[in-house]
């Protein structure tokens, strides 16, 4: 009944698999936040929470991009086939 053939159960897989995603995201914006302040002087828990926060940020970046990676060789490999 959809201008489009996707099937409501694919459709709501599709949108369950953005959460992480959007988990990034909210991520980022939150350590980006904090790097600000501790840059301005005004970050709360001193140069460890810093420290954790630089780390966590470099490793989810690093984690976004494997994942991107992996998928990307499954899809490629599903095409080809």
């Amino acid at each position: 009944m959809g201008i489009t053939s996707v099937k409501l159960l694919h459709y709501c897989i599709g949108s369950f698999g953005m959460i992480p995603g959007t988990v990034a995201y909210v991520y980022f914006g939150t350590a980006l936040s904090s790097i600000s302040e501790a840059a301005q002087g005004d970050a709360e828990g001193g140069e460890i929470q810093l420290s954790l926060i630089i780390v966590g940020s470099v490793l989810a970046i690093v984690a976004v991009c494997y994942v991107s990676y992996v998928a990307k060789k499954k899809i490629n490999a599903l095409v080809l086939q």
